[in-house]
């Protein structure tokens, strides 16, 4: 099965000898992606930055930049493994005879242990410390700016959720995000994309969007949250199906959405209908993001 969360997978890359940690301070601006870019190429070990300049936090990178760490992430001896479990469920035909009749009950009884399950605040490791209110301070969470021409600084790997506002279907996505002030996050997302469809018909309403980001959640669902999955299957059941075991969620504390109770940090907060920001500034694409007011956990 795949790893429960972020930190038992760190543990056992480290025992491999597949995990480096960095003691000396980084700097945020430059170094730090320098420093993955040129370990990732030689397709070196996961990095654990213990000293990032500016931030009391550990920050974990290049995890999954191996084929051997991403399969052992997630459970998996090689892709195809995963490929051949998803095909089975996806696949449309009817069962055919005894033995077909008894494979599609055991398709279906494969997928009754992964729904997501709601798990109490008090069970939920990611909320064992609250920030709200004046408290909250995004400048000391470790962004990095990776490239010389680069806009500013962006969060790595943080996983979106919204929900639409009309059905209240979830969606999970990785996108870009752009830190612009201590309070404040620019949300990087093209028109195609669910989160951004949430955002329109909220902003269409004339009502904010509630946002919750999730940063070191369990692989698996890192992993659904950049799987081209139909429209209609939810990231977290798929998650479930991934890990072999269902996902612990738990009910954020400012917002009307639930996270994974194993990440590492959440950041919660609201968009703003029509409120947008300069994007990165850029020689050729000038744009604007909607602008999210954060109070994270």
């Amino acid at each position: 099965m795949a790893y429960d969360d972020l930190r038992s997978l760190l543990r056992a890359l480290e025992r491999e000898g597949d995990l480096k940690r960095i003691k000396a301070e980084v700097d945020p601006y430059l170094e730090v992606g320098e420093i993955v870019d040129r370990v990732n190429k030689a397709g070196g070990p996961a990095l654990l930055f213990e000293n990032v300049k500016g931030s009391s936090m550990p920050l974990a990178m290049n995890v999954f930049g191996t084929d051997r760490r991403l399969l052992k992430a997630l459970g998996l001896t090689s892709y195809g493994e995963i490929s051949e479990k998803i095909g089975g469920l996806l696949k449309p035909e009817l069962p055919q005879g005894f033995v077909g009749v008894r494979e599609a009950f055991g398709k279906l009884g494969s997928m009754v242990h992964v729904p997501p399950k709601k798990v109490k605040s008090g069970d939920a490791p990611v909320q064992e410390v609250v920030l709200t209110g004046d408290d909250v301070d995004l400048e000391k969470l470790p962004a990095l700016f990776t490239w010389p021409k680069d806009g500013g600084s962006f969060f790595n790997l943080g996983l979106t959720h919204t929900k639409h506002p009309e059905t209240g279907v979830r969606n999970l996505g990785l996108y870009r995000l752009q830190r612009h002030d201590k309070r404040t996050i620019g949300m990087h997302w093209q028109i195609h994309k669910d989160s951004r469809n949430h955002y329109a018909v909220a902003a269409e309403r004339g009502e904010r969007l509630p946002v919750a980001i999730a940063f070191g959640c369990p692989p698996a669902v890192t992993y659904a949250s950049t799987a081209p999955l139909p429209g209609d299957i939810d990231e977290y059941l798929f998650a479930g199906f991934v890990q072999g075991k269902r996902i612990e969620m738990v009910d954020c504390k400012t917002v009307p959405l639930q996270v994974p109770a194993q990440a590492e940090v959440v950041v919660e907060g609201w968009l703003e209908p029509g409120e947008t920001l300069p994007r990165a500034p850029s020689a050729t694409t000038p744009a604007s993001t909607p602008r999210r007011s954060p109070s994270p956990p």
